[in-house]
């Protein structure tokens, strides 16, 4: 075995192990954390007539707002992933739909957002879950660029070989060091103020369900490079891997 290999394997025992604690966590939070957000809302709502009370409960609505938002990534994490795929013509319904998503938070960030599809051969995915792959890794390269003049997100989807399909993300922002792109796919590692920590974590855990492998390639002042690799295995249907979509 390889040390690619063993280090494959060993990030999939962490993560397993990480999911069940996460889940076990969520769960434990989660009734309380509810009781609170209904709590503040009827508060806020005798606030209504108290403009400097109110803005104080809301922060503490937004506070919990985010802790939720936390745990449903945690619970996401944790659960197992069903694939089930479908089988398009070309990956342009897909690209379509991470545009329409996408072209907001990007005009938001002053970053440009460029598609280029290549090769037309059939891909056989989950459309539901590449889709959230594809927008996590972009909003994480649009967060990257923003308020930057000039930045660019380059949505690449290559289908060009029978063999693979492949979906390359492209940003020309601050890029990411060394050590931590060993660290980027890690359950709960962000550099990001106020992130989860998950969203990565997540992508990993799809292109893997789907048989496939997430790569990075990112240098400091020049960009990052995210790559989503679905094997042929993927793109076929298997009834041993996964359930038909109906």
């Amino acid at each position: 075995m390889s040390f690619a290999e063993l280090r494959e394997n060993e990030r999939a025992k962490r993560l397993m192990a990480m999911g069940r604690m996460a889940a076990n966590l969520a769960h434990e939070i989660r009734n309380p954390l509810g009781s609170m957000e209904l709590y503040c809302t009827l508060l806020k709502r005798d606030l209504a007539g108290h403009p400097t009370s109110l803005e104080l409960a809301e922060q503490i609505h937004a506070g919990i707002k985010i802790l939720d938002r936390i745990i449903n990534n945690c619970l996401q994490f944790a659960r197992d992933l069903v694939v089930r795929p479908k089988t398009l013509i070309n990956a342009e319904q897909i690209l379509k739909d991470a545009a329409v998503y996408m072209q907001p938070a990007c005009a938001e960030a002053s970053v440009e957002l460029l598609i280029e599809d290549r090769g037309d051969y059939p891909i056989r995915v989950d459309p539901y879950l590449v889709q959230q792959a594809l927008l996590n890794v972009t909003l994480n390269a649009v967060d990257a660029c923003r308020g930057q003049d000039g930045k660019t997100v380059r949505i690449v989807s290559d289908r060009c070989s029978r063999d693979e399909w492949r979906l390359m993300i492209r940003d020309n922002g601050p890029g990411i060091s060394d050590a931590d792109q060993e660290k980027v796919f890690d359950p709960f590692f962000t550099t990001k103020q106020g992130g989860t920590g998950l969203g990565l974590a997540i992508v990993h855990s799809i292109v893997s369900a789907h048989g496939g492998v997430v790569s990075i390639d990112s240098v400091l002042g020049q960009g990052t490079t995210v790559v989503l690799q679905f094997p042929v295995s993927a793109q076929t249907a298997d009834a041993n891997q996964f359930t038909e979509q109906q």
